[in-house]
């Protein structure tokens, strides 16, 4: 059995390139909190990878919300920002 990823991220271009990438893995792909939240009480998901702008949402508020679901999250960002950076921490 492949082991589960969660992504988190609002453009679906992410998902596409990272799946053509992991075939190791299976892919599940939430574009909200809406979808996560779908999710993650239907799933035993071991892993996470959120973008930090999810739309109009914070990955890192998402992240906040998964914890106690998903024990290891990484995140995505293009921002150049280093306060965002140890924000993840």
């Amino acid at each position: 059995m492949r082991k589960k990823v969660l992504i988190v991220d609002d453009h679906e271009l992410i998902f596409e390139g990272l799946k053509g990438q992991l075939d190791d893995l299976e892919m599940l792909f939430a574009r909200n909190q809406k979808a996560v939240d779908d999710i993650i009480f239907d799933e035993e998901i071991p892993m996470a990878v959120i973008d930090i702008s999810v739309g109009k949402e914070n990955g890192f508020d998402i992240a906040c919300r998964i914890r106690n679901h998903i024990p290891v999250i990484f995140f995505l960002s293009m921002h150049k920002s280093p306060p965002l950076y140890s924000k993840g921490h």
